[in-house]
């Protein structure tokens, strides 16, 4: 995850890196992408961008 966000990128660019390193469903790594901003938005790990 760390390394999707070292650089500016959108949720579908992000969901694409990482189903093609792991084995996961597309809509599942949105879903679970999703969750993981919310609470690193939340504990302020991560600032997202407009």
């Amino acid at each position: 995850m760390w390394d999707a966000l070292s650089q500016p990128q959108s949720l579908d660019e992000i969901c694409t890196h990482l189903v093609s390193i792991y084995s996961v469903e597309v809509d599942q790594c949105r879903q679970d992408v999703q969750a993981w901003l919310h609470q690193a938005c939340a504990k302020r790990v991560v600032v997202l961008m407009p």
